[in-house]
Protein backbone atom coordinates (compact mmCIF):
# COMPACT_ATOMS: atom_id res chain seq x y z
CA UNK A 1 0.00 0.00 0.00
CA UNK A 2 1.34 3.25 -1.08
CA UNK A 3 0.32 6.84 0.74
CA UNK A 4 -0.66 9.88 -1.30
CA UNK A 5 0.64 13.42 -0.41
CA UNK A 6 -1.45 13.92 2.83
CA UNK A 7 0.13 10.49 4.10
CA UNK A 8 -3.29 8.76 3.91
CA UNK A 9 -3.25 5.45 2.73
CA UNK A 10 -4.28 4.45 -0.82
CA UNK A 11 -5.56 1.32 -1.88
CA UNK A 12 -4.48 -0.96 -4.89
CA UNK A 13 -7.79 -2.40 -5.06
CA UNK A 14 -11.51 -2.39 -3.42
CA UNK A 15 -15.12 -1.85 -2.50
CA UNK A 16 -16.17 1.46 -4.57
CA UNK A 17 -17.60 3.58 -1.59
CA UNK A 18 -20.40 4.99 -3.72
CA UNK A 19 -21.31 2.07 -5.73
CA UNK A 20 -20.18 -0.73 -3.49
CA UNK A 21 -18.41 -2.35 -6.93
CA UNK A 22 -15.22 -4.02 -6.51
CA UNK A 23 -12.62 -1.84 -8.59
CA UNK A 24 -8.45 -2.14 -9.03
CA UNK A 25 -6.12 -0.73 -9.69
CA UNK A 26 -5.63 2.85 -6.59
CA UNK A 27 -9.23 4.17 -7.08
CA UNK A 28 -10.37 7.16 -6.69
CA UNK A 29 -10.26 9.79 -3.72
CA UNK A 30 -14.35 9.89 -3.28
CA UNK A 31 -14.52 13.73 -1.93
CA UNK A 32 -16.67 15.12 -1.88
CA UNK A 33 -19.49 12.29 -2.20
CA UNK A 34 -17.91 10.79 1.03
CA UNK A 35 -14.68 10.47 2.68
CA UNK A 36 -13.31 6.41 0.92
CA UNK A 37 -12.00 5.71 -2.44
CA UNK A 38 -14.26 5.05 -5.24
CA UNK A 39 -14.07 3.38 -8.44
CA UNK A 40 -13.57 5.21 -11.97
CA UNK A 41 -17.26 5.05 -13.15
CA UNK A 42 -18.12 7.07 -9.89
CA UNK A 43 -15.42 9.26 -9.82
CA UNK A 44 -16.23 10.22 -13.55
CA UNK A 45 -19.59 10.48 -13.04
CA UNK A 46 -20.60 11.16 -9.34
CA UNK A 47 -17.50 13.32 -8.27
CA UNK A 48 -16.29 15.48 -10.37
CA UNK A 49 -19.87 16.46 -11.05
CA UNK A 50 -20.00 17.20 -7.42
CA UNK A 51 -16.93 18.84 -7.46
CA UNK A 52 -17.93 21.02 -10.42
CA UNK A 53 -21.17 21.74 -8.37
CA UNK A 54 -19.37 23.09 -5.91
CA UNK A 55 -16.63 24.95 -7.74
CA UNK A 56 -19.84 27.58 -9.30
CA UNK A 57 -21.81 27.43 -5.99
CA UNK A 58 -18.28 28.58 -4.45
CA UNK A 59 -18.63 26.56 -1.04
CA UNK A 60 -18.52 23.51 0.71
CA UNK A 61 -20.52 20.69 0.41
CA UNK A 62 -23.28 20.24 3.45
CA UNK A 63 -22.84 17.12 5.32
CA UNK A 64 -25.41 15.04 7.06
CA UNK A 65 -24.74 12.91 9.81
CA UNK A 66 -21.23 12.19 8.20
CA UNK A 67 -22.49 12.09 4.58
CA UNK A 68 -21.82 14.75 2.07
CA UNK A 69 -25.33 15.70 0.49
CA UNK A 70 -25.88 15.55 -3.09
CA UNK A 71 -25.58 18.65 -4.87
CA UNK A 72 -29.34 18.14 -6.48
CA UNK A 73 -30.84 17.99 -2.98
CA UNK A 74 -31.57 21.66 -2.67
CA UNK A 75 -33.72 23.68 -0.89
CA UNK A 76 -36.36 24.50 -3.77
CA UNK A 77 -36.29 20.96 -4.55
CA UNK A 78 -36.94 19.75 -1.15
CA UNK A 79 -40.15 22.77 -0.65
CA UNK A 80 -41.61 21.08 -4.41
CA UNK A 81 -41.51 17.54 -3.31
CA UNK A 82 -43.29 18.38 -0.20
CA UNK A 83 -45.73 20.96 -2.03
CA UNK A 84 -46.43 17.69 -4.84
CA UNK A 85 -47.30 15.98 -1.79
CA UNK A 86 -50.27 18.03 -0.68
CA UNK A 87 -51.97 16.80 -3.79
CA UNK A 88 -51.76 12.95 -3.69
CA UNK A 89 -50.97 10.33 -0.70
CA UNK A 90 -47.30 10.52 -1.56
CA UNK A 91 -44.69 11.34 1.65
CA UNK A 92 -41.72 11.80 0.12
CA UNK A 93 -38.41 11.41 1.04
CA UNK A 94 -34.67 12.07 -1.11
CA UNK A 95 -31.37 9.95 -0.89
CA UNK A 96 -28.88 12.15 0.17
CA UNK A 97 -26.04 10.54 -1.11
CA UNK A 98 -26.87 9.71 -4.75
CA UNK A 99 -30.00 12.34 -5.34
CA UNK A 100 -32.41 9.48 -5.68
CA UNK A 101 -36.19 10.42 -4.82
CA UNK A 102 -38.16 7.88 -2.92
CA UNK A 103 -41.88 7.45 -1.51
CA UNK A 104 -43.25 6.18 1.76
CA UNK A 105 -40.92 7.87 3.88
CA UNK A 106 -42.37 9.44 7.13
CA UNK A 107 -42.00 13.35 7.45
CA UNK A 108 -39.32 12.72 10.22
CA UNK A 109 -37.28 9.65 8.66
CA UNK A 110 -34.03 9.58 8.54
CA UNK A 111 -31.53 7.13 7.24
CA UNK A 112 -33.81 4.92 5.28
CA UNK A 113 -32.19 2.28 2.91
CA UNK A 114 -31.95 4.07 -0.59
CA UNK A 115 -33.43 1.90 -3.51
CA UNK A 116 -30.87 3.49 -6.21
CA UNK A 117 -27.66 3.18 -4.11
CA UNK A 118 -28.60 0.73 -0.92
CA UNK A 119 -27.54 3.15 1.51
CA UNK A 120 -29.24 3.74 4.37
CA UNK A 121 -29.56 7.83 3.59
CA UNK A 122 -33.15 8.41 2.48
CA UNK A 123 -34.71 11.23 4.41
CA UNK A 124 -37.67 12.41 4.97
CA UNK A 125 -38.38 15.67 3.00
CA UNK A 126 -39.42 17.48 5.99
CA UNK A 127 -36.35 16.62 8.29
CA UNK A 128 -34.52 17.83 5.42
CA UNK A 129 -35.79 21.54 5.57
CA UNK A 130 -34.20 21.61 9.02
CA UNK A 131 -30.99 20.84 7.86
CA UNK A 132 -31.17 22.47 3.80
CA UNK A 133 -33.52 25.20 4.05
Amino acid sequence: MTTNDNDAPMPEHGECSICHDTYKGWGNNAWPINDGWCCDACNWFVVIAARIALMQKGRQMTKIDGVCVHPSVTASRIINEIEDALYTLDNPGICIACGASATDCEPDARQYRCEECNRLTVYGAEELLFYIG
